[in-house]
Protein backbone atom coordinates (compact mmCIF):
# COMPACT_ATOMS: atom_id res chain seq x y z
CA UNK A 1 0.00 0.00 0.00
CA UNK A 2 1.58 3.27 -1.13
CA UNK A 3 1.29 6.49 0.81
CA UNK A 4 2.87 9.93 0.75
CA UNK A 5 4.17 11.40 4.01
CA UNK A 6 4.79 15.13 4.36
CA UNK A 7 6.57 16.54 7.41
CA UNK A 8 5.94 20.11 8.58
CA UNK A 9 7.54 22.37 11.17
CA UNK A 10 4.56 24.62 11.86
CA UNK A 11 0.95 23.87 12.74
CA UNK A 12 -0.39 26.60 10.41
CA UNK A 13 1.31 24.99 7.42
CA UNK A 14 -0.15 21.63 8.45
CA UNK A 15 -3.69 23.03 8.65
CA UNK A 16 -3.27 24.74 5.26
CA UNK A 17 -2.03 21.49 3.71
CA UNK A 18 -5.01 19.57 5.12
CA UNK A 19 -7.40 22.16 3.68
CA UNK A 20 -5.69 22.11 0.27
CA UNK A 21 -5.65 18.30 0.16
CA UNK A 22 -9.35 18.20 1.05
CA UNK A 23 -10.17 20.70 -1.70
CA UNK A 24 -8.14 18.62 -4.17
CA UNK A 25 -10.31 15.58 -3.33
CA UNK A 26 -8.03 13.52 -1.08
CA UNK A 27 -10.13 12.13 1.74
CA UNK A 28 -7.95 9.47 3.36
CA UNK A 29 -5.56 11.52 5.49
CA UNK A 30 -3.72 10.59 8.66
CA UNK A 31 -2.29 13.49 10.66
CA UNK A 32 0.55 13.12 13.16
CA UNK A 33 0.90 15.84 15.77
CA UNK A 34 3.01 16.11 18.93
CA UNK A 35 0.25 18.15 20.62
CA UNK A 36 -3.55 18.20 20.30
CA UNK A 37 -4.72 21.01 18.00
CA UNK A 38 -8.31 22.08 17.51
CA UNK A 39 -7.49 23.68 14.17
CA UNK A 40 -6.30 20.33 12.81
CA UNK A 41 -9.43 18.58 14.06
CA UNK A 42 -11.58 21.30 12.54
CA UNK A 43 -9.79 21.01 9.17
CA UNK A 44 -10.13 17.22 9.20
CA UNK A 45 -13.85 17.41 9.92
CA UNK A 46 -14.47 19.75 6.93
CA UNK A 47 -15.43 22.61 9.23
CA UNK A 48 -18.33 20.82 10.90
CA UNK A 49 -19.76 22.82 13.77
CA UNK A 50 -18.76 21.67 17.21
CA UNK A 51 -21.25 19.81 19.34
CA UNK A 52 -23.06 21.97 21.84
CA UNK A 53 -21.79 21.54 25.37
CA UNK A 54 -25.00 20.28 26.93
CA UNK A 55 -25.97 17.21 28.90
CA UNK A 56 -28.18 15.85 26.09
CA UNK A 57 -25.38 16.17 23.55
CA UNK A 58 -23.08 14.30 25.92
CA UNK A 59 -25.57 11.45 26.36
CA UNK A 60 -26.12 11.29 22.60
CA UNK A 61 -22.36 11.15 21.98
CA UNK A 62 -21.97 8.42 24.59
CA UNK A 63 -24.74 6.35 23.02
CA UNK A 64 -23.28 6.72 19.53
CA UNK A 65 -19.79 5.60 20.60
CA UNK A 66 -18.78 2.02 20.07
CA UNK A 67 -16.83 1.00 23.16
CA UNK A 68 -14.72 -1.96 22.08
CA UNK A 69 -12.56 -2.51 25.17
CA UNK A 70 -15.70 -2.93 27.31
CA UNK A 71 -16.56 -6.03 25.30
CA UNK A 72 -13.23 -7.61 26.19
CA UNK A 73 -13.71 -6.65 29.84
CA UNK A 74 -17.13 -8.30 29.99
CA UNK A 75 -15.83 -11.37 28.15
CA UNK A 76 -13.01 -11.66 30.70
CA UNK A 77 -15.48 -11.20 33.55
CA UNK A 78 -17.76 -13.97 32.30
CA UNK A 79 -14.75 -16.20 31.65
CA UNK A 80 -13.47 -15.65 35.20
CA UNK A 81 -16.88 -16.30 36.76
CA UNK A 82 -17.30 -19.45 34.66
CA UNK A 83 -13.87 -20.70 35.67
CA UNK A 84 -14.63 -20.01 39.35
CA UNK A 85 -17.90 -21.93 39.22
CA UNK A 86 -16.27 -24.79 37.31
CA UNK A 87 -13.49 -25.05 39.88
CA UNK A 88 -15.67 -24.76 42.98
CA UNK A 89 -18.59 -26.93 41.86
CA UNK A 90 -16.24 -29.42 40.25
CA UNK A 91 -14.17 -29.71 43.42
CA UNK A 92 -17.25 -30.12 45.61
CA UNK A 93 -18.76 -32.72 43.32
CA UNK A 94 -15.53 -34.64 42.66
CA UNK A 95 -14.61 -34.96 46.36
CA UNK A 96 -17.78 -34.67 48.44
CA UNK A 97 -16.97 -34.41 52.15
CA UNK A 98 -19.89 -34.36 54.57
CA UNK A 99 -19.31 -31.96 57.47
CA UNK A 100 -21.84 -32.51 60.25
CA UNK A 101 -25.03 -32.00 58.25
CA UNK A 102 -23.82 -28.88 56.41
CA UNK A 103 -24.49 -28.65 52.65
CA UNK A 104 -21.71 -29.88 50.36
CA UNK A 105 -22.06 -26.82 48.10
CA UNK A 106 -21.96 -23.69 50.27
CA UNK A 107 -22.45 -20.21 48.83
CA UNK A 108 -20.04 -18.03 50.92
CA UNK A 109 -16.81 -19.68 49.69
CA UNK A 110 -18.18 -19.87 46.15
CA UNK A 111 -19.03 -16.15 46.27
CA UNK A 112 -15.51 -15.22 47.37
CA UNK A 113 -13.78 -17.27 44.69
CA UNK A 114 -16.27 -16.07 42.05
CA UNK A 115 -15.59 -12.43 42.95
CA UNK A 116 -11.80 -12.86 42.88
CA UNK A 117 -11.61 -14.80 39.61
CA UNK A 118 -14.24 -12.56 38.00
CA UNK A 119 -12.19 -9.46 38.85
CA UNK A 120 -8.99 -11.11 37.65
CA UNK A 121 -10.66 -12.19 34.41
CA UNK A 122 -12.06 -8.70 33.79
CA UNK A 123 -8.64 -7.10 34.37
CA UNK A 124 -6.87 -9.57 32.07
CA UNK A 125 -9.61 -9.17 29.45
CA UNK A 126 -9.17 -5.38 29.55
CA UNK A 127 -5.40 -5.61 29.12
CA UNK A 128 -5.72 -8.17 26.33
CA UNK A 129 -8.43 -6.09 24.61
CA UNK A 130 -6.29 -2.96 24.74
CA UNK A 131 -3.30 -4.79 23.26
CA UNK A 132 -5.45 -6.45 20.58
CA UNK A 133 -7.24 -3.24 19.53
CA UNK A 134 -3.99 -1.26 19.53
CA UNK A 135 -2.58 -3.83 17.08
CA UNK A 136 0.47 -4.34 19.26
CA UNK A 137 3.09 -5.51 18.52
CA UNK A 138 3.34 -4.44 14.90
CA UNK A 139 5.45 -6.82 12.87
CA UNK A 140 4.96 -5.04 9.54
CA UNK A 141 6.56 -1.94 8.08
CA UNK A 142 4.78 1.07 9.46
CA UNK A 143 4.76 4.53 7.94
CA UNK A 144 6.13 6.81 10.61
CA UNK A 145 9.00 9.20 11.21
CA UNK A 146 10.58 9.45 14.65
CA UNK A 147 10.59 13.28 14.56
CA UNK A 148 6.76 13.34 14.44
CA UNK A 149 6.55 12.45 18.11
CA UNK A 150 8.67 15.33 19.36
CA UNK A 151 8.51 18.57 17.39
CA UNK A 152 7.21 18.02 13.84
CA UNK A 153 3.78 17.64 12.28
CA UNK A 154 2.99 15.11 9.59
CA UNK A 155 0.31 14.37 7.03
CA UNK A 156 0.10 11.01 5.32
CA UNK A 157 -2.17 10.52 2.32
CA UNK A 158 -3.32 6.91 2.07
CA UNK A 159 -3.82 4.78 -1.04
CA UNK A 160 -2.01 6.97 -3.53
CA UNK A 161 -1.54 5.61 -7.04
CA UNK A 162 1.33 6.51 -9.35
CA UNK A 163 -0.66 9.22 -11.18
CA UNK A 164 -1.55 11.22 -8.09
CA UNK A 165 1.80 11.07 -6.29
CA UNK A 166 3.03 14.20 -8.07
CA UNK A 167 -0.17 16.11 -7.28
CA UNK A 168 0.00 15.23 -3.59
CA UNK A 169 3.72 16.02 -3.42
CA UNK A 170 3.12 19.38 -5.13
CA UNK A 171 0.40 20.36 -2.65
CA UNK A 172 2.55 19.37 0.32
CA UNK A 173 5.62 21.23 -1.00
CA UNK A 174 3.50 24.31 -1.78
CA UNK A 175 2.44 24.34 1.88
CA UNK A 176 6.06 24.49 3.09
CA UNK A 177 6.66 20.80 3.85
CA UNK A 178 10.16 20.15 5.19
CA UNK A 179 10.26 16.76 3.47
CA UNK A 180 7.91 14.73 1.29
CA UNK A 181 8.47 11.00 0.96
CA UNK A 182 6.71 8.17 -0.77
CA UNK A 183 6.36 5.23 1.62
CA UNK A 184 5.14 1.67 1.33
CA UNK A 185 3.69 -0.02 4.40
CA UNK A 186 0.92 0.01 6.95
CA UNK A 187 -0.72 3.30 7.86
CA UNK A 188 -3.20 3.33 10.72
Amino acid sequence: MRSVLGIFEYADDTVQAITDLRHAGFEELVVFSPIPLHDVEHALEHGKPKRPNTFDAGIKALKSRDIHVLRFTLLGLFGGVSLAWLLTFGTFLAWPIQQGGMPIISLPPIGLITYELGTLGAALGTVFGFIWLSKLPTMKDEIYDISLGSDKFGIAVKHVDSETIEAVSGILKKCQAVSVEEKVGILR
